[in-house]
């Protein structure tokens, strides 16, 4: 992808990329972590969705 954005001239996506697909580190805690795996968890639902199947109170 870099590589394509180098080639339409893109130099501001080229570097962004060059970003997304890296390391990272934590200015809280100095830990290092992958950029792309912070953002698929971040933007990933919290839980499955069950449109179907409605709740039921089985506490009983």
């Amino acid at each position: 992808m870099y590589d394509t954005a180098i080639a339409g001239e893109d130099l501001i996506l080229a570097d962004g990329l060059t970003h997304l697909f890296g390391q990272a580190e934590c200015s809280a805690c100095g830990s290092t972590f992958a950029l792309a795996d912070w953002f698929e968890a971040e933007n990933s639902p919290a839980q499955p969705i069950d449109p179907i199947v409605p709740r039921t109170d089985r506490s009983s």
